[in-house]
């Protein structure tokens, strides 16, 4: 039964490389079944556990900005969505580029009024990073606001440059669980952040 998932799942992958760029398809792993299986063992346990499923939108469909989850967990109504989860790709105050994640929701840091941070530790495939993470606001919803990571060492910037690189999706867990990011896209839109502004 997990060979046809994973294969119909390959199939859609394909159809995913045959539009993203050639350089893109190059530096990827065409058949990165790790990643794969994961997201199927995921997809498949929200709806074993009455949800709807998981929507992981890709860097390539959002003008190569950022990547975009929901998990449609058991709870959660046509008027009542999931939380918004969302990696982003920024050019670097200090030069360069960076990687943010973000989560729409009421925002739960510690003594965490807008513009205060603290210390958090994240896991990004299985390894731990350090990240800071603060309260924002959210102008197209008054009612909610964001909770924002900033990688907080150049290792674990470049561990999670390296893993958002070469993989299809990347899970990350901010304290709940897995949040798949789907990758496909990215090295464009690091390259446009990366470059330098005039």
């Amino acid at each position: 039964m997990n060979n046809i998932y994973l294969n119909a799942f390959l199939f859609f992958l394909t159809l995913s490389f045959a539009q993203a760029s050639a350089s893109e398809i190059e530096e990827r792993k065409k058949s990165d079944v790790e990643s794969l299986e994961k997201m199927i063992e995921l997809v498949k346990s929200v709806e074993r556990n009455g949800g709807k499923g998981v929507k992981a939108v890709p860097f390539k469909e959002t003008n190569r900005q950022y990547s975009i989850t929901w998990i449609h967990s058991k709870g959660y109504g046509k008027d009542d969505m999931p939380p918004t989860h969302m990696a982003q790709v920024n050019p670097s105050s200090s030069g360069g580029a960076s990687i943010a994640f973000k989560i729409q929701k009421n925002c739960s840091v510690a003594g965490g009024s807008e513009g205060n941070l603290a210390n958090r530790v994240i896991r990004v495939d299985g390894q731990n990073i350090n990240s800071l993470v603060g309260c924002g606001p959210d102008s197209s919803n008054p009612k909610k606001n964001w909770e924002v990571y900033l990688l907080n060492t150049d290792a674990g910037m470049k561990y999670v440059y390296r893993r958002f690189a070469n993989k299809h999706y990347v899970f990350v867990d901010f304290g709940n669980g897995d949040i798949p990011f789907d990758t496909i896209g990215f090295m464009d839109a690091w390259n446009r952040a990366d470059s330098p502004a005039l």
